[in-house]
């Protein structure tokens, strides 16, 4: 009989992780489309290998001071993506293959989290089956960029902070600290990790001077981090506030992903409106009953919430996804003690975001699933419009940079994405011979490329957009 429980436990979990593996292989390079700051990030992640610098020169200098340093994201994950680069190399494959970790080690770890507090291996089952379909989690962990990383962080700290609670032991609270500094130094969003740490300890079950020792062991680690980075910065302070400044400015010019998906699809509209509902749900439990963890989901809840405005891509509802999950694993545990009314609406609950989940998950890839990835097959065409020698501008999604990174002899930049001035862009693009597009990020381009061309040559993207490659007359020649 145990035996067959063992396997049937196995079963359990490999039936919950059967849909991220399947929409993780299906989609691995198509869904997202390859993006510019996977590309930009590698470039960084390479030029540390080779130079021991976190900086890049893909910008031709239209970026002030990223030759030397790049300041716009704290520096752990290039450091990790540079040594993950030097076991598995630099293509578009290795380094998603990072983030697909990542994700895999998310799925596993909020798993053991839920399966350690609530005892039930179908609620842990049913966290990890709802995480690997929501499609915030499905582009983070396709996506070569540093937020699933943070997400790994968040997860990995909670469940260390739960054996940390339950041990009483020093050690734990140390090491949850380290996590959160190294959450601290991937992304700004990083902070929510020591946050959700402190609200662990807002309910003392111990002296003052217990919880000031574990408090100081969860937070200390992420101020001396911080610390130490920004002294390392030492006179370049300037060039740092220049590209934060820069980096703000983006953020404050981009219109919200979600706040357009909430306008025009009812199917979001349902998604906010259930995890609002669960928020009011979780509030009305707190005050009743005071436990730790529901004060931390609700806090984390919370916190994360507030990354929907500092982050307006699609995938920022990412962050809240875990304590959305768990709050409504923590209502379904205590479901057998409520009364028929509640454990009717909680059902529904569970049943109304389930579906949604699906739903979304159906709309979002249902476009995808049917088609096979052209992505080298189309990038090679590109590569084989460049002349040798060339100086390329890349402005295009999919991006083909690691594709063309293939021969040496070119040189590539890539368009940022924080604004620019004319001037800034006309410096760019004198220094270019031939533009790789599939857009054009404001006027002045526009212009330039109408006066300046001597050839474009569209190459079909199968259901993307068309790639156009514009080769520009000589230097000398331009207006």
């Amino acid at each position: 009989m145990r035996r067959q429980g063992i396997i049937l436990e196995y079963l359990l979990y490999a039936l919950s992780t059967a849909p991220f593996v399947y929409l993780t292989v299906r989609l691995f390079l198509w869904g997202p489309p390859v993006w510019p700051d996977e590309a930009i990030f590698t470039d960084v992640a390479l030029t540390l290998n080779r130079t021991g610098h976190i900086a890049t020169d893909i910008f031709q200098g239209a970026v002030p001071g990223v030759q030397s340093h790049f300041y716009f994201y704290p520096p752990f994950y290039f450091f990790l993506l540079a040594q993950w680069i030097k076991l598995f190399g630099a293509s578009i494959e290795s380094v998603r293959a990072l983030s697909v970790a990542l994700g895999t080690g998310a799925l596993m770890v909020i798993g053991l989290l839920i399966r350690r507090i609530y005892r039930s291996d179908l609620l842990a089952a049913m966290g990890i089956f709802l995480l690997g379909i929501d499609p915030s989690f499905g582009i983070t962990s396709r996506t070569a960029r540093m937020d699933i990383l943070v997400f790994f962080l968040i997860m990995s700290m909670v469940w260390i902070m739960v054996v940390a609670c339950e041990k009483k032991s020093l050690v734990w609270f140390i090491w949850a600290g380290v996590v959160a500094a190294f959450a601290v130094m991937t992304h700004p969003l990083g902070l929510i990790v020591p946050a959700v740490g402190v609200l662990f300890l807002m309910v003392p079950h111990t002296s003052w001077r217990s919880t000031l020792r574990r408090m100081t062991a969860v937070v200390l680690p992420s101020l001396v981090a911080v610390a130490f980075w920004i002294l390392s910065i030492g006179k370049n302070i300037p060039s740092f506030i220049g590209q934060v400044r820069l980096q703000f400015l983006a953020k404050l010019m981009q219109k919200s992903d979600l706040v357009l998906s909430f306008r025009e699809d009812t199917l979001w509209r349902l998604f906010f409106g259930i995890a609002a509902v669960t928020l009011l749900v979780q509030l009305y439990r707190v005050l009743r009953t005071r436990q730790r963890t529901d004060i931390v989901w609700l806090g984390g809840f919370v916190f994360s919430i507030l990354a929907l405005a500092e982050e307006r891509l699609f995938f920022s509802a990412l962050y809240f996804e875990p304590f959305f999950i768990l709050t409504l694993m923590a209502l379904l545990a205590k479901l057998p003690e409520y009364h028929r009314v509640w454990r009717i609406f909680i059902i529904a609950l569970f049943g109304g975001f389930f579906i949604v989940t699906v739903l979304l998950t159906q709309e979002s890839w249902s476009a995808f699933l049917d088609f096979s990835n052209p992505y080298h097959e189309v990038s090679a065409r590109v590569a084989s419009l460049i002349p040798d020698g060339s100086h390329v501008l890349i402005v295009a999604i999919p991006d083909p940079y690691f594709e063309l990174r293939k021969n040496s002899s070119l040189t590539i930049y890539e368009a940022p994405s924080e604004p620019m001035s004319d001037q800034a862009y006309r410096q760019l693009l004198d220094g270019t011979d031939v533009i790789v597009m599939t857009r054009a990020p404001n006027i002045f381009f526009r212009s330039y490329t109408a006066l300046n061309k001597e050839r474009v040559t569209m190459v079909d993207a199968g259901t993307l957009k068309p790639m156009f490659v514009l080769t520009l007359v000589g230097r000398g020649k331009r207006r």
